[in-house]
């Protein structure tokens, strides 16, 4: 099935079963890079520039499609989390606020584990 024209044959399939949404839509390729720009100590006003090469480097070393998404620092994250997880199967998380709660079905990535897994070190051998 497509989504055009009939994209109503797909979301009466995906109203069925919510696991085919995985294999009829884009979800398992996008992924939302959230953050309200304490991870820049910046402002969310400021922090579009950084956000810009976090998702070119995305796309240019995976191939999958991301999307800023720039929130208030008074969010409930565990609320937006929910929302997102519709339409995104990745969340790559910016800030270090704690979250206590992540929707099963999302692949939820902290800022910390990012650094962790590119930090290499360098010495002569």
């Amino acid at each position: 099935m497509a989504y055009s024209p009939g994209v109503g044959a797909v979301c009466e399939e995906i109203e069925k079963d919510h696991s085919v949404a995985d294999t009829m839509t884009l979800r398992p390729r996008s992924i939302a890079v959230v953050t309200d720009g304490s991870f820049l100590d910046a402002s969310p006003d400021g922090v579009g520039p950084a956000l810009d090469w976090i998702i070119s480097q995305i796309k240019y070393f995976s191939g999958l499609d991301a999307f800023p998404f720039i929130v208030s620092k008074d969010i409930n994250i565990e609320e937006a989390l929910k929302d997102l997880t519709t339409s995104y199967g990745t969340v790559l998380y910016l800030d270090n606020k704690e979250v206590k709660s992540v929707p099963a079905d999302l692949l939820f990535i902290r800022q910390n584990d990012v650094v962790k897994v590119a930090k290499v070190e360098i010495t002569d051998a």
